[in-house]
């Protein structure tokens, strides 16, 4: 479970980070409204590809892969309407 905790805090800290690229992008070019921000978010989806690329080449293995993939949790029952 330790391997876990430690994961997700990884993933916190990756989503943060993604999410300040993007604020970073739209404030740098302006954008305002839905299109400019599409714009900037697709700028940034590529600033993200790039250092997750890097980091894969740097550790030499993927980030992703079926040996570290963890199955989703039990699903949760849904209520009846």
């Amino acid at each position: 479970m330790r391997g876990q905790a430690i994961r997700n805090k990884l993933t916190d800290y990756w989503v943060t980070q993604a999410e300040l690229t993007k604020r970073n992008v739209a404030e740098k070019d302006l954008a305002i409204g839905l299109d400019e921000n599409v714009v900037s978010a697709i700028k940034s989806g590529r600033y993200a590809k790039k250092a997750k690329d890097d980091f894969e080449q740097l550790m030499g293995k993927k980030v992703v892969s079926t040996e570290n993939f963890l199955s989703p949790a039990k699903q949760i029952k849904k209520l009846k309407k």
